[in-house]
């Protein structure tokens, strides 16, 4: 039996989860996945400024949706998800590259 001190990284979530997230729940969702995928990517030094930028992000936003005229009605929820839909897929892209990397790298372990 070999002692084994490696810790051991779960595999990191395909970044299209990042989007979704975004969408269905709100860009520091999103935000939150993105750091914590960071982690699970080898590069945790990017993983508390992605949440923190994220979740500042989101109370920004917070502060401009309610400054939003009534009478955009509808328009607004539009506002509102094309605006986290964006933002998921910013940080869908900023992850892209290194993820497929990360799959390379384990494939060739296999």
């Amino acid at each position: 039996m070999t002692n084994d001190n490696r810790k051991v990284v779960r595999a990191p979530y395909h970044p299209i989860v990042i989007p979704v997230f975004s969408i269905l729940f709100t860009f520091a969702a999103g935000g939150i996945v993105a750091g914590i995928n960071w982690t699970r990517l080898l590069k945790p030094q990017r993983k508390y400024p992605t949440i923190f930028i994220s979740i500042a992000g989101f109370i920004a936003f917070i502060i401009f949706y309610n400054n939003l005229p009534a009478s955009l009605g509808m328009k607004a929820i539009y506002i509102k998800y094309a605006i986290f839909a964006l933002v998921g897929f910013i940080l869908y892209f900023l992850q892209r590259n290194d993820y497929y990397e990360w799959k390379e790298k384990s494939d060739m372990r296999r």
